[in-house]
């Protein structure tokens, strides 16, 4: 059976998958200029696949085509960020809640690692490395849930959510905020405390989602 959003060509699916990264990751931000040369280039491809990979996005929502052959990343959107970010909550709250009598010692010390190194990072020009280290922060602790379709849906969640992550990083108390999130849940999974695992997971996440309606109300 064919996947959704996988298309004949691979090409094609492959640019698309590519594109929508780059959107979710911020590297592509919100009213980007895109056009087919460009697009194709990302990898030296012909137009068709790369009208079809834009045409798939402006079907999600991510683009916006125009009839002249161009397209614009698509503006962000706070209600849906708003419905996302508290699903998300939820759902790593809970597998948060089953990973911790999964979890290692092994695991929890290199979570303190992760979380040392990004007490080290610096808002810029390091959002990059600072994305990294709390991807894998989180996916540690995920991973240890031993719920597949959790797992499915966090990643679909995750990848909506990193759109906005970029947004973060121009407030000056992000950093601060979340090493102080992170370093409630290693201590709650010091203690072996689920519900305190949980709780201080969901906070953090909503944490990021006060964090991003305060750079909606800059504008």
């Amino acid at each position: 059976m064919k996947k959704p959003n996988e298309d004949k060509n691979p090409l094609a699916n492959a640019l698309y998958i590519k594109l929508k990264k780059m959107i979710y990751s911020g590297e592509l931000k919100p009213y980007r200029a895109l056009n087919l040369t460009e697009v194709a280039d990302i990898l030296k491809t012909s137009l068709t696949p790369a009208n079809s990979a834009l045409s798939k996005l402006a079907d999600e929502g991510l683009i916006i085509k125009s009839p002249n052959k161009t397209a614009m990343v698509a503006p962000v959107s706070i209600e849906e960020y708003r419905e996302d970010s508290l699903t998300g909550a939820l759902l790593e709250g809970v597998a948060c809640y089953l990973a911790t009598p999964r979890i290692t010692s092994k695991e929890i010390a290199h979570l303190e690692k992760i979380l040392k190194k990004m007490k080290d990072v610096k808002i810029q020009p390091d959002s990059p490395k600072l994305k990294a280290l709390n991807r894998e922060y989180h996916g540690i602790i995920v991973k240890k849930c031993g719920n597949v379709e959790l797992l499915k849906l966090i990643k679909e969640y995750s990848w909506k959510l990193y759109r906005y992550y970029f947004l973060i990083y121009s407030l000056p108390d992000a950093i601060s905020t979340f090493n102080a999130d992170h370093q409630l849940i290693l201590e709650n999974l010091k203690k072996r405390d689920p519900a305190g695992v949980r709780d201080a997971t969901e906070k953090h996440i909503i944490s990021a989602h006060e964090m991003i309606m305060k750079y909606f109300d800059l504008f």
